[in-house]
């Protein structure tokens, strides 16, 4: 019932000795296995973050004999996909390495990453490949994960219009959508960060960002273990502020309720695909009419501004902008809702307690 508080109250230990004493707590009973996670996000492979994530990830938990990490990201940017998948188009899942860690890569969206990692990686193989087994997946949930993470994300995920836009978000409604935990990590950039990236270097603060995230997922997994992950939490949206360090405080929110203006701009001129009256050559319709057309406008992604519309303590929007981490429970029946869940009476209360 407390296990959201236990979160939270872990992330904000303000000693290093309380916060070795928490991570380094024996596994309960049937928790004797290494523990399984699947790691994706939605910056890609090249990720400035995704390095000093994984090896933040192994500090933390104990080292490779206590986790099996599968680690499924796109094979490019995938910002701003939300949970959009990949339906029409096959998606190739390559190996590789980044600076001596095994990453498998995928030609498709984070959710089509969760997707996959959920029911095609093996957590149980030693050299863990991906399973080149057929026939039903269903029969393999033995080798499912413990917890899906999502993240680092360069760039933030709090409030609505970020979170429903953000394909870090979307991977861990995929994650929660096949029955695992999930938990989404985004990093708020400030001036420094946004120096170090212009400068082709990861941002300033990545080792605390690291970190941070890693003790958030060291405690999630905790609740999960010990069956304490609360039943109507789907989703940790977890937010962590410019500068943040490992033991920076952590504040249970809500999303806070936030608007896009103009996402779109008109390209004029020579950036324009087709000259206006031009006609556009297109398939053919299930009816026999072409797809194509006269030529009207081309427009492309340029937003203009938000209008934040829920500032006040308790939101994830507030957190964020008062240098605490942010960690918001979700459901998946609350994103799919006309009303908002009453998390207080278990998430909420819940979210606050194992980290």
């Amino acid at each position: 019932r407390h296990v959201c508080r236990r979160v939270s109250r872990h992330v904000s230990r303000r000693t290093a000795a309380n916060a070795a004493s928490m991570e380094k707590q024996a596994p309960t009973s049937d928790t004797e296995r290494s523990s399984r996670v699947l790691l994706t996000n939605d910056d890609g492979v090249d990720s400035s973050l995704l390095v000093p994530f994984i090896a933040a990830l192994h500090d933390a938990v104990g080292g490779a004999q206590h986790i099996r990490l599968q680690v499924l990201v796109p094979d490019a940017e995938r910002s701003w996909s939300s949970k959009v998948m990949s339906r029409f188009a096959n998606v190739d899942m390559r190996v590789t390495t980044r600076e001596g860690h095994r990453v498998h890569t995928l030609s498709g969206t984070p959710a089509d990453c969760a997707a996959v990692g959920c029911y095609h990686m093996d957590f149980e193989d030693p050299q863990m490949e991906c399973d080149k087994g057929g026939g039903n997946t269903a029969a393999r949930g033995s080798v499912r994960p413990d917890l899906v993470v999502s993240g680092i994300n360069l760039g933030a995920n709090f409030g609505t219009a970020f979170f429903l836009s953000s394909g870090t978000v979307g991977a861990a409604l995929e994650g929660a959508i096949a029955g695992v935990p999930s938990v989404a990590i985004s990093l708020i950039l400030g001036d420094e960060a946004r120096a170090s990236m212009k400068a082709g270097e990861a941002p300033a603060d990545a080792p605390g960002a690291a970190a941070a995230a890693a003790r958030v997922v060291t405690a999630a997994l905790a609740a999960v273990r010990s069956n304490r992950w609360p039943a109507d939490v789907d989703v940790l949206n977890v937010n962590l502020p410019a500068g943040v360090q490992r033991d920076t405080a952590a504040v249970v929110t809500r999303v806070g309720r936030s608007r896009y203006l103009e996402c779109f701009k008109r390209v004029e001129g020579d950036e324009g695909g087709y000259t206006t009256g031009e006609q556009s050559e297109g398939k053919e319709d299930n009816k026999g009419e072409s797809t194509g057309g006269e030529f009207v406008a081309t427009f492309k992604h340029a937003p203009s501004g938000m209008s934040w519309e829920d500032v006040e303590e308790g939101s994830d929007t507030w957190a964020v902008k008062n240098g605490h981490i942010s960690i918001t429970p979700v459901t998946l029946e609350g994103v799919c809702s006309a009303t908002r869940p009453r998390r207080e009476q278990s998430g909420q209360k819940a979210v606050n307690s194992d980290l």
